[in-house]
């Protein structure tokens, strides 16, 4: 059963944004400038940060992939809300 987004804790929550956001960084640093060992040290941090709770709640492989993704995708989305939230607050909305 999934949670909703208000169900998770912040810190998953946080979590999942944070290591979004580095895996994101990442790989566009990758793109432009090649790959380096500071790179690569940041796409599996990111990966880690994914994965870790994901397979910990896992109960299976196809859960925990399952897992990893939900937790990639809504950590990237709570980076758009969070600037929307920003421009948001900006122009009194």
């Amino acid at each position: 059963m999934k949670q909703s987004r208000k169900d998770k804790s912040i810190g998953i929550r946080l979590l999942s944004a944070v290591s979004a956001f580095i895996l994101v960084g990442a790989i566009i640093y990758i793109v432009v400038s090649g790959i380096s060992i500071v790179s690569g040290m940041l796409i599996v941090g990111s990966i880690l940060g994914l994965g870790g709770p994901a397979a910990i709640t896992g109960e299976g492989l196809m859960d925990i992939i399952s897992s990893f993704f939900t937790a990639l995708f809504e950590g990237i989305t709570e980076i758009f809300v969070l600037i929307s939230d920003c421009f948001a607050s900006m122009f009194g909305g």
